[in-house]
């Protein structure tokens, strides 16, 4: 039987620590991880720990020795580190995904209005209800959102023609509540 052909994979590996690592920390890591191309990444506190994360080059003839091998080389690498998450992919694949666009379509107001076929003022009440997707950004031309998020909503929304009830016109054009 020939010997299995070795991949090189890229492997996140993720794990919680119960403090910020300072900069002299993550080096060390880093130090430690060096044949392998490391990134280590501390993403966000969650729960009282930090979230961190090391993207790493691994060699290996399959994809369940790729995943065992960056686990270990982490848990070696970072004292008291325990893998809470991995995702191994060819370098092939990273490399793909790499030259994606990171950040998804985004929306403003003016989007949403033309969307809709609302005014840009009807446009902007809408996305202050509660159900509305969250604002993915702010510019100081107004709030970003994600294009898919408000899609998926407008496909649910419930519109209903005409003025809301209780509301009358004088002849100046100016809503007058009942």
């Amino acid at each position: 039987m020939a010997p299995l052909k070795t991949v090189t994979w890229t492997a996140r590996v993720e794990w919680r620590t119960g403090y910020e690592p300072g900069q002299a920390t993550v080096d060390g890591w880093v130090d430690r991880l060096v044949d392998h191309s490391p990134m280590i990444a501390h993403e966000h506190r969650l729960e009282g720990s930090w979230r961190m994360s090391a993207t790493l080059s691994v060699e290996a003839p399959s994809l369940r020795q790729a995943v065992q091998s960056a686990v270990r080389l982490v848990e070696d690498a970072v004292a008291n580190a325990h893998a809470d998450g991995v995702e191994v992919v060819t370098k092939a694949e990273y490399t793909r995904r790499l030259a994606e666009p990171q950040i998804p379509p985004l929306v403003g107001l003016s989007d949403i209005a033309a969307k809709l076929e609302v005014s840009r003022q009807r446009a902007s009440q809408l996305a202050e209800r509660a159900d509305f997707p969250p604002v993915a950004a702010r510019t100081a031309a107004g709030p970003l959102f994600i294009e898919a998020q408000v899609d998926t909503w407008a496909a649910t929304w419930e519109r209903k023609p005409g003025r809301p009830a209780g509301h009358d016109r004088t002849d100046h054009g100016q809503a007058v509540a009942q």
